[in-house]
């Protein structure tokens, strides 16, 4: 804290707001489906209908955002935060063995549960990014700031697109996306973890 014109002025909301303006722009992982959905689509040697329907299973998954509401009135945010890393995570990875060929099978109705599950991940983020924006701004500069930090979800795609050409080179398998939504998410998560987890209870 540093002294202003004699008040006291907290740089934990301004730090807050640069944690979620990150996790908004990975966040949202399921607007880059269909730069690996044609390797999907191979592997499981599936119809683009039922490709369509994963993609479906994916903003289907939101549908369950209540259960993130639900945790963040009861649990801290750092943890609201650490399991939607977590679920992304485990299904974007789950997704990336199966098709680099380290899990041999897996069914069209583990995929369609692993969508939901990913799809679900970004609620847990949205949900952490949101009350934490609430409470470290008065409620007069909720309007701006959630608008300024929503805006940013909107640049997944581009910025998981830059990230492949940084860290996988042009051209790279488009497997790399799923490796990408599993790692980014977790890796910002736990560097924006302290800030939450300095918000208290």
């Amino acid at each position: 804290m540093k002294k202003e014109n004699g008040t006291s002025v907290s740089i934990l909301p301004w730090l807050t707001l640069a944690a979620v303006i990150w996790i908004q722009a990975i966040g949202s992982t399921n607007t880059d489906f269909a730069a690996y959905s044609s390797e999907l689509k191979s592997r499981l040697n599936i119809t683009q209908l039922k490709l369509n329907n994963l993609a479906v299973a994916s903003d289907a998954g939101k549908l369950f955002g209540w259960i993130s509401g639900f945790a963040a009135a009861r649990l801290p945010l750092w943890s609201v935060l650490a399991i939607g890393s977590a679920l992304g995570a485990f299904g974007y990875g789950i997704q990336f063995l199966f098709l680099v060929r380290k899990i041999s099978s897996l069914s069209y109705a583990e995929f369609f549960l692993l969508n939901l599950l990913n799809g679900n991940s970004v609620c847990w983020l949205n949900t952490a990014c949101y009350v934490s924006a609430m409470r470290q701004f008065s409620p007069a500069d909720h309007g701006a700031v959630l608008g300024l930090t929503t805006s940013y979800s909107a640049l997944t795609a581009k910025v998981y697109l830059a990230l492949a050409h940084l860290v996988l080179g042009r051209g790279a398998d488009r497997r790399g996306f799923l490796l990408l939504n599993a790692a980014t998410p977790a890796v910002l998560g736990l560097m924006a973890m302290p800030t939450l987890a300095a918000m208290g209870p």
